[in-house]
């Protein structure tokens, strides 16, 4: 399987981020009907199977890359990272302050490929599993109480949102399209929120949590066309919503650390038998 081209991958992802913060992204009733057209098609290719059938397993065990895309209002750091057939792993940092509008977004993923070289088009199910081990900490700015204050006085507030996520890019179109999505991509990990108050005795430091465990994300009967490439990203994603506060996360502090042992594949409509003779 020829490889591919990592700075090629980070220059495309940052054209799609940049278009869609401007607005000018997919037509979305385009891409629904593009989606609904290869969900139909992959369908149609498992009924013609001849049973029994033991679809083909594939194991991609090792990324060929490991990188965070950034937010500029809410940069994420990657300390730390190495890629080990069955064990890779990274070490992020974020922190984000702001006394007007809190908000930002920021993930750190593992980057796998496949290229569906089975000689025919392909139904593919996907998984991955994900372990997490770090903190969140929020906290909404408060106000010193003073002897006189006024009544409509506000507090700050902060949000903090970690899910993990599988994203598949449809890498034989450029720029790169999205399958329709699915619930098993997106899996909720930690929720973070602190309201500002008066302080009495001094600045509070907000809420902070453990954020540990691991998630497992999926896809199901996803169409690849013959040669077609794929590229998959599963990691983390990191949104922070808020007004004069505050948000941080540790994932590099020892022992933390985010790990992502492979990315499984079942290919539908492939024989296991084919597969490996």
């Amino acid at each position: 399987m020829p490889g591919i081209d990592a700075n090629q991958v980070k220059a495309v992802l940052l054209k799609i981020k940049a278009q869609k913060q401007a607005g000018k992204g997919r037509n979305n009733a385009e891409a629904f009907r593009q989606g609904i057209a290869n969900k139909r098609e992959a369908t149609r290719l498992l009924s013609s199977i001849v049973t029994p059938f033991t679809p083909a397993q594939v194991t991609l065990d090792t990324p060929f890359l490991i990188w965070t895309l950034r937010d500029p209002d809410a940069p994420i750091i990657l300390v730390d990272s190495q890629i080990v057939p069955g064990g890779s792993w990274a070490k992020v940092l974020l922190s984000t302050a702001s006394d007007d509008t809190l908000l930002g977004y920021d993930q750190v993923d593992f980057y796998f490929f496949w290229e569906n070289s089975t000689g025919q088009p392909a139904v593919v199910n996907v998984e991955s599993f994900l372990m997490f081990d770090g903190s969140g900490n929020a906290y909404g700015h408060g106000r010193w109480l003073p002897v006189w204050f006024p009544i409509d006085t506000t507090f700050g507030n902060a949000d903090l949102e970690i899910a993990a996520h599988l994203e598949l890019l449809e890498w034989w179109n450029q720029p790169p399209t999205t399958p329709l999505n699915e619930s098993g991509q997106l899996q909720s990990v930690a929720s973070v929120y602190n309201e500002g108050r008066w302080n009495l005795l001094g600045p509070s430091v907000g809420i902070t949590k453990s954020v540990s465990g691991n998630s497992h994300v999926y896809y199901d009967t996803f169409f690849v066309p013959t040669n077609g490439v794929v590229v998959f990203m599963v990691g983390l994603g990191f949104s922070i919503f808020g007004v004069d506060g505050e948000a941080s996360v540790d994932f590099a502090t020892d022992p933390f650390i985010i790990i992502c042992p492979h990315l499984q594949l079942e290919i539908m409509t492939t024989s296991q038998s084919i597969l490996t003779s």
